[in-house]
C-alpha cells in the first residue's frame, strides 16, 4: 500500500516537473531567439500540462478513478443486451419450441 502511494505519487510530482522542464530546457539549450514554432512548441508543452495534471489525479487515485469510470461502466452494461444463458436454460428454451 505505502509502495503504490509513493508510485502514485512519484506520477503526480512528474506531471509538472517534465511539462514545465521542457519548455525551460529547449530557452536554455537553444541560445538564440526562439523562433515562432519553437514558441508554439513550449506553449503546448505548458499547455498539455493543465490536461495532465488532473488526469493523473483521477487516475492516481482509486476513489476518483471509480467515481469517474462509473458513468462509462454503467453506459456499457445499459448497451450489452445479450446475457449468458446456462445449460439447463438453453434445454427449456428447446424444449419449448418443439
Amino acid at each position: 500500500m505505502q509502495r503504490r502511494f509513493l508510485i502514485y505519487l512519484c506520477i503526480q510530482a512528474s506531471v509538472p516537473t517534465f511539462s514545465l522542464l521542457g519548455p525551460m530546457l529547449i530557452i536554455l539549450i537553444k541560445k538564440s531567439a526562439v523562433g515562432q514554432e519553437g514558441g508554439n512548441l513550449i506553449f503546448f508543452f505548458m499547455a498539455f500540462h493543465g490536461l495532465t495534471s488532473p488526469l493523473s489525479v483521477v487516475f492516481c487515485n482509486d476513489a476518483y478513478r471509480s467515481y469517474a469510470l462509473a458513468p462509462l461502466k454503467l453506459k456499457c452494461a445499459n448497451t450489452i443486451q445479450n446475457p449468458i444463458a446456462t445449460v439447463s436454460e438453453l434445454s427449456v428454451r428447446r424444449s419449448s419450441a418443439r
